[in-house]
């Protein structure tokens, strides 16, 4: 795989971003795979090799940093570079959505179409200044929107974070959470005599309790009132750079400054510390944090929810970015060598129990096959990929997809295979549809976007599955229970082909529904409504019918979630008369199926639909109805309970179907 790395930062520049893209990067290149790292640098333009790591260094300033805004500039010839690179690229991934490196590369991957991964480390964060704070708020809500509109997945370190790009418009089966890791056999305590060694060779005092801050002199840190806290009984060991710090200050006898320093050196300043002071705010979960934890210091840290991600709130100090609250903190360390112990052997076997490097690294790789097959099977399944009723039943096939196990898929009625591929491109498949057309079909297109592999194609009716016994671990039925004309017989084999401990998700359209759509009221007759394939034996469906219809295989509610809005399904049911009357008109066909739906991709209508499309899902809008009968659709995700234990409890989201 041809990975594309675009970042702000890169080692050795000081700050988490380039630690999590080096150390991610050069594990992806021990797997086999190529990474190349296009980053400013603030020397020169130059090409390097790192760990294996191709290093594209474009020229670039931080001056802006003096000011308080974290904002590199730099040159515009890596677009040059980006160009080249990306060109080639089987994924692109960018840090941050706000900068000027993710600008550049976002350009390039939508001419090259290239997929994008984007990772979001901190969100908003609030400067002191206004008319700066007014700035950044206003390019978040433009430039950053459309760069996280553009990203097929969103990966963030923390709660706080994707609340932000969840409130912005993403969708939540979008986003991946993924944790900052650490070397826990590098970073790792020393004994007291060992501590007291290191503190004469660095100059340290001996006899006072040390508390270090590690990370850039910026506003945001809580360096200002840090630098006021009393510091009598204590001794504070500030590295870092930034801000200028007053006279009086660097003549304080009990403070210690240092330049910002390679982790090889940074360790042995960690190794003389007892405390870890960071009351930053707005940053997620640093690594910084981490690398102290992993050398078993106690945390006096900013009052973030971000951290309770990570940490049991009872185990660090958290603290308020004033002196007072701050002073407070470290004291109840300084004071109790028991607390220090208990918190500080809390933090280390918290590190060790968390994601590590090399699960990181595989971590990201999951993500970049499952992005990369999602859009491969986009451009190979324009039309069903274009398709609004098939869209806008996606973010409810996700969200209960998310908690399905195994590896082993049945998509039972599969069309043309879209929804299949689009799902579970990574998984082991098959695929069984009763049109011999439409199983041709879906393993050509299957071919064309290299996903072909793990595929396993059946013609075969949904009342006779020619499927062993809990064959699958994952069985999805969608749009189409409400074509057969025995739905018992369907529920049936699907239950019994489906594992004990799997589930089975299936999606219909709801009838009766409290708002009826523009097709009903005109009393329109449409495909489902002529004999066929696509012929409708049922107008759709309740959750209590198909409760009823799982719980007598022993299959019951887990997950319920509604799809298809009025206003989607108004402007659904206009597209599809409009198709309805080409067809008639260029075909003369008032009959067909997903295989020939295929065939629009090369005509002159479908690319007009295709330039108008992004007005379409602007009008169609996200907002669901605040009843769940309001909905055209539903998805419901089952799973085996053996028993009659869990029918009709609280417990069971499906019991209130207005809910």
């Amino acid at each position: 795989m041809n990975i594309v790395v675009v970042t702000p930062y890169f080692i050795p520049h000081r700050g988490g971003i380039g630690t999590i893209v080096h150390e991610v990067g050069k594990r992806l290149v021990r797997m086999g795979h190529e990474v190349t790292v296009i980053c400013p640098d603030y020397g020169g333009e130059y090409l390097e090799e790192l760990d294996g790591i191709k290093v594209v260094r474009v020229l670039g300033s931080d001056i802006l940093s003096r000011a308080g805004i974290n904002f590199p500039l730099i040159s515009a010839s890596m677009r040059r570079w980006l160009k080249h690179f990306i060109s080639g690229a089987d994924i692109v991934h960018i840090h941050g959505f706000l900068f000027l490196s993710s600008l550049y590369a976002i350009s390039a991957a939508k001419r090259y179409r290239k997929p994008i991964v984007l990772t979001e480390h901190v969100g908003h964060v609030r400067l002191g200044n206004a008319l700066f704070n007014m700035m950044e708020v206003v390019a978040i809500h433009s430039i950053g929107k459309s760069i996280l509109h553009d990203s097929e997945v969103v990966i963030t370190y923390n709660s706080r974070v994707m609340e932000e790009v969840v409130n912005m418009g993403v969708e939540p089966w979008r986003i991946r959470f993924v944790k900052n890791s650490v070397d826990t056999d590098f970073f790792k305590p020393v004994s007291g005599q060992h501590k007291n060694k290191i503190r004469q060779e660095l100059g340290l005092p001996v006899d006072k309790i040390i508390a270090i801050f590690v990370g850039r002199f910026v506003e945001k840190k809580g360096v200002i009132p840090l630098l006021n806290c009393k510091r009598k009984n204590y001794h504070l060991l500030m590295i870092g750079d930034g801000i200028k710090i007053p006279d009086t200050v660097l003549r304080d006898g009990n403070i210690t400054f240092k330049r910002p320093m390679p982790q090889q050196e940074l360790i042995k300043y960690y190794h003389a510390s007892d405390i870890f002071v960071l009351p930053s705010l707005y940053e997620g979960f640093p690594l910084t944090v981490h690398e102290a934890m992993a050398c078993g210091l106690p945390m006096v840290l900013g009052n973030d929810s971000a951290y309770k991600d990570y940490l049991d709130p009872s185990r660090y100090e958290a603290v308020e970015q004033n002196p007072d609250s701050i002073e407070k903190g470290i004291q109840n360390f300084v004071m109790s060598k028991s607390r220090r112990l208990e918190c500080g052997n809390y933090g280390r076997q918290k590190v060790k129990e968390d994601t590590q490097w090399d699960e990181t690294a595989s971590m990201h790789l999951g993500i970049y096959r499952e992005v990369i097959a999602r859009y491969e099977v986009k451009k190979v399944w324009t039309v069903p990929a274009f398709d609004l009723a098939t869209l806008n039943k996606l973010p409810s096939l996700e969200k209960v997809l998310l908690e399905t196990r195994g590896n082993k898929v049945l998509d039972a009625g599969c069309g043309s295979g879209f929804l299949g591929n689009y799902l579970f491109g990574i998984r082991k498949r098959v695929f069984c549809d009763r049109s011999l057309n439409n199983l041709i079909a879906a393993r050509t297109r299957a071919y064309f976007a290299n996903i072909d592999k793990n595929i396993w194609y059946v013609c075969c009716d949904l009342s006779h599955l020619p499927f062993k016994d809990s064959a699958f671990k994952v069985t999805l039925c969608s749009e189409v229970l409400e074509h057969l004309p025995s739905v018992d017989t369907a529920v049936s084999e699907l239950s019994r082909c489906t594992s004990k401990n799997g589930d089975i998700v299936v999606t219909v359209p709801q009838w009766p529904h409290r708002k009826k759509g523009l097709v009903e009221l005109l009393n329109i007759k449409t495909v489902h409504d002529r004999a066929g394939l696509e012929y409708h034996y049922h107008k759709g469906f309740t959750a209590g019918t198909l409760n009823k219809m799982f719980s007598n295989e022993g299959f019951f509610c887990r997950d319920i979630q509604g799809f298809s809005n009025i206003r989607q399904r108004f402007i659904i049911d206009i597209i599809s008369l409009l198709h309805l009357l080409y067809q008639r008109i260029r075909f003369g066909k008032i009959e067909w199926e997903w295989s020939t739906m295929l065939d629009l991709e090369k005509s002159f209508v479908f690319s007009i639909y295709r330039r108008l499309f992004f007005l379409f899902k602007i009008l169609c809008g996200k907002k669901l109805p605040g009843r769940l009968d309001e909905c055209g659709g539903i998805t419901i995700r089952y799973s085996y309970t053996g028993g009659e234990n869990d029918k009709g409890t609280d417990k069971n989201p499906c019991n209130d179907i207005t809910g």
